[in-house]
């Protein structure tokens, strides 16, 4: 049985709220995209946008199908445009994932582990899932 570590609910410091955009940039064969993985990360922590990561695994069953990472980026914003700042910047530097879809704010906050950046980002069995040195040559 897989363990979940549930956290207790958002930092102080950010307003949730369920009408928020939650975007969820979504990877496959996550141990191999460390560039795109950390641009998404660190780009949304420049503009100020807190990030969660977790894996599909974590949310449901998977029947077999490969794990996928969710790298959630919370925008406080009711704005139709709300992300579009941290979109933008992403196409201008090539960055790519596999699918991006709007995450509900109890995913984000039962599923989602606080990341400040991809070198902290576990699998689920709990080991790392980049080794440091990885990430220094890029």
């Amino acid at each position: 049985m897989n363990h979940i570590e549930h956290l207790p609910g958002p930092p102080p410091e950010q307003d949730l709220d369920p009408r928020h955009f939650y975007a969820a940039y979504v990877f496959s064969g996550a141990v191999e995209r460390q560039r795109d993985i950390a641009a998404v990360i660190t780009h949304a922590r420049q503009l100020g946008y807190p990030v969660r990561t977790w894996w599909l695994s974590q949310a449901m069953g998977l029947g077999g199908a490969p794990d996928r990472l969710i790298v959630c980026v919370h925008h406080a914003s009711f704005s139709d445009a709300a992300g579009l700042d941290l979109y933008d910047r992403l196409k201008e530097q090539e960055v790519e994932w596999d699918f991006l879809e709007a995450a509900a704010m109890g995913e984000y906050c039962v599923y989602g582990r606080v990341t400040e950046d991809a070198e902290a980002i576990r699998r689920p069995d709990g080991t790392p899932l980049f080794r440091p040195e990885e990430g220094r040559a890029q």
